[in-house]
């Protein structure tokens, strides 16, 4: 189920792992190593990074422990060229075809063993080891921690925290304290950037300090999965800073409580073509435009991402040229000017959330030169004028607005299927009674006239593939959460528009009301997924759905009834109802590969049953998780 969505994984650079690994030499790195310092042994590591990269060859995998590693340092006589010890200039070089991998504890003999101690495993720029909160103390720091330039995808770098890196110098690029890139394309996962400082010089005012943690420009295209982007600062990006031609990928990953003195709290693009899937940007905050992205002449496409607190003197959260925004929420972004939200010259929107963002003078939710909105929630959006349909949205030319929520609608919009009903979100202020934070729980409650309301056929195509299934036309399967977009609540009548299971508005599925059964687990292989979720089946009247996911599209399905749970083991996945008391037949996933039955409960039966379904994919046999069921 949309494990891609994760804000931390793994998923992104196995296959190049995997492929590394079979033929791959092993060098060990460990800081408190006191053996022969070749690498050949835990035992016998390398005791400095460098050391390690110097002798490494095409194939080879750099395992590293818990421990501080600075790019200044070295000490073993193999290193043909050591840095000079305090030379700001030094770093780490990533290198094709050689994987630098981060996380172990200096016992592992495998990759698969390894402790995943990221945080432990630092890459600082903290030379003398003397930096004091708030980058005091910093002007001696390295200037960039590492370097991905002229590399491709098969330079990897995964499992590390990078920190304290200071660019400032004269003569060198003033970008990217933490990573720097220029005419590369290196692959990133599982790493922590925090507190890297990107800082001008008043000589030298035409050369932008750009990117505290990450500068990548000349046509670089890298790809950064899982990772977290913590309290970095810049002029312009605060956190990330992708400049002229490439395609840069930002893939579940997280963007925190970055400074920006100019624009872009967290990221900057200029003259690119990114990509943001999956992604969370909270609290960053922009002393110019754009609290968390600035994307100048860069089409960019956000999917299943969160943006939440991000603050500017003007435009809140996004603001761009050409942009398209699909599955994602925007919530309780301000800006001390105008829009809250999103500001870009042409976008398109689609089963986005939009709510509880501020503006001091106009438009809280979304500003456009054009716009085309379908299957969205703009609710709750305040500006100098309140809350009502204005300050929603604001658009000063072209605009298309279908199957939305708008609040305040008065229907001079126009578009086809839109109202202006309350969303009934679960929780909009949240446990804690302040709206526009993490807490507010922005689902659809039961009874929502948002439910089964929406555009089946405005959903777009799955272009990041979110499940993971290499379907990249397939319309997106998924929801903010990942769960499955294509939902039918049986409770509701269908008012949107294609055939069942009809989608819902925002960024969030309706997945039933009240509680689902019990998961037991026990699926394989494969990852189709069984829910049964709704109300309480042992009250007479009770509706629950039961909905299959993720199985092949328009293929047959059995499921399988029982009163026993004893897994057994059954053409490579686990059949748990055993005994059988009933096999379910002639039933067929639709295009989609979900299939949707309801079910109601009778009063004082007082059982519980096992359900698992099984399907078939070719010649293989797949199974379903188990669910006990209440009755």
């Amino acid at each position: 189920m949309a494990t891609c969505l994760r804000e931390i994984g793994t998923l992104f650079a196995a296959a190049l792992l995997s492929s590394v690994s079979a033929f791959a030499d092993v060098i060990h790195v460990r800081a408190d190593a006191t053996g022969a310092n070749d690498g050949s042994t835990w035992a016998d590591a390398f005791r400095h990074l460098q050391d390690a990269l110097a002798v490494a060859q095409s194939g080879d995998e750099v395992w590293v422990a818990i421990g501080e590693y600075r790019p200044d340092q070295s000490s073993s006589p193999m290193n043909p060229s050591p840095p000079t010890p305090g030379d700001r200039d030094a770093t780490f070089q990533l290198l094709d075809f050689v994987a630098i991998l981060g996380g172990f504890d200096g016992t592992e003999q495998s990759l698969a063993e390894r402790a995943g101690a990221f945080d432990q495993t630092v890459l600082t720029g903290d030379l003398l080891g003397d930096d004091e909160p708030d980058f005091e103390n910093n002007d001696d720091n390295s200037s960039h921690v590492t370097t991905g330039s002229f590399t491709d995808a098969t330079a990897i770098l995964d499992g590390f925290t990078v920190t304290a890196g200071h660019a400032n110098m004269i003569f060198t690029s003033r970008g990217g304290a933490g990573l720097l890139i220029q005419g590369g394309s290196p692959s990133v996962a599982n790493v922590t950037f925090r507190a890297n400082l990107v800082s001008g010089l008043p000589a030298f005012p035409i050369d932008q300090p750009f990117g505290g943690a990450v500068f990548s420009r000349g046509g670089s295209s890298p790809t950064f999965e899982a990772c977290s982007f913590i309290g970095n600062m810049a002029t312009d990006g605060g956190a990330v800073d992708f400049d002229n031609p490439g395609t840069p990928v930002m893939r579940n990953c997280v963007f925190r409580d970055n400074v920006a003195f100019e624009s872009g709290g967290a990221l900057w693009a200029l003259d690119c073509n990114p990509t943001v899937t999956g992604c969370l940007f909270e609290g960053n905050v922009s002393l110019g435009g754009a609290g968390a992205i600035i994307a100048l002449n860069s089409p960019m496409t956000v999917s299943h991402s969160r943006f939440i607190a991000n603050s500017a003197l003007a435009f809140g959260a996004i603001v761009g040229g050409e942009l398209t925004v699909s599955n994602s929420l925007f919530s309780g972004n301000t800006s001390d000017g105008s829009t809250g939200a999103i500001s870009a010259t042409n976008a398109t929107l689609t089963n986005v959330t939009i709510h509880g963002n501020t503006a001091a003078t106009s438009t809280g939710g979304v500003s456009a030169g054009s716009l085309t909105i379908a299957n969205s929630i703009v609710w709750g959006n305040t500006d100098a004028s309140g809350a009502g349909e204005t300050s929603q949205l604001n658009v000063s030319g072209e605009l298309t607005v279908d199957h939305s929520c708008i609040e305040g609608w008065s229907g001079a919009f126009g578009g086809i299927g839109n109202t202006g009903s309350d969303p009934a979100f679960v929780d909009a202020d949240g446990r804690d009674d302040i709206p526009g934070n993490a807490d507010d729980d922005l689902r659809l409650s039961a009874g929502s006239p948002l439910i089964d309301a929406a555009d089946c056929g405005a959903v777009p195509a799955d272009a990041d593939d979110v499940d993971g299934d290499g379907d990249t036309t397939e319309p997106s399967p998924t929801d903010l959460r990942g769960h499955v977009r294509f939902w039918e609540d049986v409770a509701t009548p269908d008012t949107g528009v294609g055939a069942a299971p009809i989608v819902d508005m925002g960024g969030y599925e309706f997945h039933g009301g009240g509680d689902c059964q019990i998961d037991l687990g026990f699926q394989g292989p494969g990852n189709i997924t069984l829910n049964v979720c709704g109300a309480d089946l042992t009250q007479a009247g009770g509706v629950a759905t039961l909905q299959l996911a993720a199985a092949p599209a328009l293929g047959p399905v059995y499921l399988f009834i029982g009163f026993t749970n004893a897994p057994t083991p059954t053409l490579g996945g686990t059949l748990v109802p055993t005994p059988l008391t009933a096999i379910v037949s002639d039933l067929q996933t639709d295009i989609h590969g979900i299939l949707t039955l309801p079910v109601s409960g009778v009063a004082g039966l007082g059982a519980t049953v096992f359900l698992q379904a099984g399907t078939q994919d070719g010649a293989v046999t797949k199974f379903s998780n188990a669910v006990q069921m209440d009755l």
